[in-house]
């Protein structure tokens, strides 16, 4: 599978696209569509359709690919229209946001149906939260060392998010924040430590800075049972992360040098990049889980051997330290083409990215940037 971002208009998908192993360099052209699907419609409050909503962010997520379509802000009468992914697909993940301005309010979350090759027009009703529905929390991260002493996290990246269970489009709400010296959960311009919530149920996801000791955790903030404008003092607890090492090498078994290691975690989140060394070897410190390794050559393009971008799935333990097993890149082929627009000139600074569907998951296996040509060039595992 290949994801191609112009830089005008939202992103294309082009399926069943097979790289085998040939002598020489395999040659693909790809145009991009002048028309894509429209998704079109009014915002307003739930209680009311005649109060259309103004400001409200809106766009769509391919439920299976990923891509995400172009974005765009209600007006003054709460219309809105975007365009969708060029994918093979009929299911979109709806979102609405509302200003920040009325934050804390709850966003709305949907899954919809586009049929191919045509439009639709959607009404979106939006709930908007009571007074009674707020209050205020301050939210304190902390880290546990070996030494069992409790110290504030600083430079965490706190996120929220409350949903409503039990309605047929449940609405979301999530607020983001970044930790201070003190480990406090700082939200807006960080002038203030109390957050603004609504009452419910929260699933806070905590994720520390790179080169931090502590590693991230998934935690459970109830708010349901809070009095009428509650106000609450709330502390999460870290443990220790585990420093990971290894080894990258190519396929006849040379050390890939400054290879780019990047582990994504399974479960979604941050991913975590490190450069290795001239002789292949790579460290890092991470969070204990499940993650897929991908190691990209520093320029596959000058290699002695084409060298392509390859992945595996690790399971980091808890712990002090862990060794994986060597990294052995696949045999590579060398692919290039042009990107066409819809006008027939080609696409400059257009990405391409390169999928492997064989896989549990499409894991991306090449990128590209084309020049000024629109001419692009990759290395593909074969």
């Amino acid at each position: 599978r290949v994801a191609i971002r112009p830089n005008e208009g939202p992103p294309i998908e082009v399926q069943d696209f097979v790289v085998r192993a040939e002598p020489g360099t395999v040659k693909k052209d790809f145009l991009v569509p002048d028309r894509f699907r429209r998704l079109s419609g009014t915002v307003s409050w739930s209680r009311s359709s005649q109060v259309q909503l103004q400001g409200v962010a809106v766009r769509a997520i391919a439920v299976d690919s990923g891509l995400v379509s172009t974005t765009t802000v209600t007006d003054a009468s709460g219309a809105y229209s975007i365009e969708l992914p060029g994918a093979n697909e009929t299911f979109f993940q709806l979102e609405a946001d509302p200003p920040a301005a009325s934050q804390p309010n709850w966003s709305y979350r949907q899954l919809v149906r586009v049929d191919l090759d045509r439009d639709r027009v959607l009404n979106i009703a939006m709930d908007l939260a009571d007074d009674d529905d707020q209050g205020n929390v301050r939210l304190q991260i902390v880290g546990v060392g070996r030494d069992d002493i409790a110290r504030p996290v600083e430079n965490a990246q706190v996120t929220l998010t409350a949903t409503v269970t039990g309605v047929e489009v449940p609405p979301a709400f999530s607020i983001f924040g970044t930790t201070d010296a003190d480990g406090l959960v700082r939200v807006g311009d960080g002038t203030s430590e109390i957050i603004p919530l609504l009452r419910a149920r929260y699933d806070v996801e905590v994720r520390t800075p790179v080169g931090s000791q502590f590693s991230g955790q998934n935690a459970t903030l109830d708010l349901t049972v809070a009095a009428l404008s509650f106000s609450r003092d709330e502390q999460i607890s870290l443990s220790l992360r585990t420093l990971v090492d290894g080894l990258a090498l190519s396929a006849s078994g040379a050390p890939l040098a400054e290879a780019l290691v990047t582990f994504e975690p399974i479960a979604g989140g941050p991913e975590t990049s490190v450069v290795g060394g001239p002789q292949g070897r790579f460290s890092v410190e991470l969070d204990p889980g499940p993650y897929l390794m991908v190691v990209e050559p520093l320029d596959a393009r000058t290699q002695t051997e084409p060298v392509p971008v390859a992945s595996t799935a690790v399971i980091i333990e808890a712990g002090e330290r862990q060794t994986l097993a060597d990294f052995v890149a696949p045999p590579g082929t060398v692919l290039e083409g042009v990107v066409i627009g819809p006008s027939g000139a080609a696409e400059v600074e257009a990405t391409l990215q390169f999928f492997d569907v064989e896989a549990n998951r499409p894991i991306e296996v090449g990128r590209s940037v084309t020049d000024g040509f629109g001419q692009f060039r990759v290395v593909l595992g074969r």
